[in-house]
């Protein structure tokens, strides 16, 4: 029996019922002939991939890392210090952001420690430099201090303690391959001061003792509590 023209079918009139049977699973494609072809079933949680031009695509495994990652979450009220745990092995390198940190005491500053499984690392070990720009009275701002501080200054001026002042902060914790190196860190703030004024610094510092494997920070004013803010710690995945 000759077939049907093809320009005897109308446009839409193939429905799903006039598809020959397949497997579940598969997708139709074609091959590097133009003609139809089946994708193979693929793995739960495989993703499809191209493989290019004149190959068919194939369901295979999503490329693993370079993905962040909440790791630890916490919101001041009134609170002396906040902690952020959950550091391992896991990830090449962590992220603490600060958002909305607000002060109860006028003139005070945001500082930072690292930990391992013992506690927080109290000893005078870190090493630090930053920069300050502000206003033409304060700016430009240098300070650094080599193997003599017991924390790492993330703001070196004053935050003032007023409903529109306060700061916010990006530290990255770079953890290392080897437990017995350093451990280098990042930083940078934006804060309103108790003049009103804004200023932005940058800097980073070291932890030049054997820290160990890092599990935890620290943050906390030099002067009162933190009556608000939102504390999160990001891990980086190893790509």
């Amino acid at each position: 029996v000759a077939g049907v023209p093809t320009a005897s079918i109308r446009d839409d009139a193939v429905t799903l019922a006039k598809l020959a049977a397949g497997t579940d699973g598969e997708l139709i494609t074609w091959d590097a002939s133009g003609d139809p072809a089946a994708v193979a079933v693929g793995t739960s949680t495989h993703v499809l991939t191209s493989n290019g031009a004149g190959a068919a695509p194939t369901f295979q495994a999503a490329a693993a890392g370079g993905a962040w990652n909440i790791i630890d979450t916490e919101v001041a009220s009134t609170s002396a210090s906040v902690i952020l745990t959950g550091m391992d092995s896991t990830y090449a390198c962590y992220v603490v952001k600060c958002s909305a940190v607000r002060v109860s005491t006028d003139n005070s500053a945001l500082h930072f420690q690292i930990g391992n499984s013992g506690g927080i690392l109290t000893g005078s070990d870190y090493s630090y430099a930053l920069l300050k720009c502000g206003p033409p009275a304060n700016n430009p701002l240098a300070a650094g201090n080599v193997d003599a501080f017991e924390f790492v200054p993330i703001t070196a001026s004053t935050i003032g303690n007023a409903a529109t002042e306060g700061v916010s902060a990006t530290i990255e914790i770079n953890t290392a391959l080897d437990t017995n190196a350093q451990i280098s860190m990042l930083f940078k703030s934006y804060a309103i001061d108790s003049a009103q004024e804004p200023f932005f610094q940058t800097g980073g510092s070291t932890y030049t003792a054997t820290a160990g494997q890092v599990t935890q920070c620290k943050l906390f004013p030099h002067l009162g509590t933190f009556t608000t803010g939102r504390f999160t710690l990001w891990g980086l995945a190893h790509a």
